[in-house]
């Protein structure tokens, strides 16, 4: 499977991270189908729709892969960025700030992953404005 068709999400039942692809149940909950490393399907998880976050195919400066919603810092910057869907383009937004946004895709090479919005809302509070 291509990496930027993945998808995360929260499972319900045991809020733990399941990866796959996006789909929906029978009743229409949202749900990750885990795929083995053949291509074919595994088991279906049930997940919580706001922590659905697809992946950016881009791995990070550790070779980690990216997604939406993770928390990243550019090496030598210091403040925390949230990557983010814009347009047509991953962006690195600094929220709540009046700084630029940066295109993931120019220094993805560079960032490292430290969280995610849903595990570790604080990191935002952290980075704001380039403050540790």
């Amino acid at each position: 499977m291509n990496d930027r068709h993945i998808y995360r999400g929260k499972r319900v039942d045991n809020g733990e991270w399941a990866y796959g692809c996006h789909s929906y149940s029978g009743d229409g909950r949202h749900t990750i189908d885990v795929i083995n490393n053949l291509d074919e399907y595994e088991e279906m998880h049930v997940i919580d729709p706001a922590t659905l976050g697809q992946c950016t195919g881009l791995p990070d400066c550790n070779k980690k892969l990216i997604f939406e919603g993770d928390i990243c810092r550019i090496q030598d910057y210091e403040c925390n960025y949230v990557v983010e869907w814009i347009g047509a383009a991953w962006f690195l937004i600094i929220k709540d700030s009046d700084f630029d946004n940066e295109w993931l895709y120019q220094y993805a090479e560079e960032c490292f992953i430290i969280g995610n919005i849903h595990d570790n809302p604080e990191l935002l509070r952290e980075g704001e404005n380039g403050e540790t």
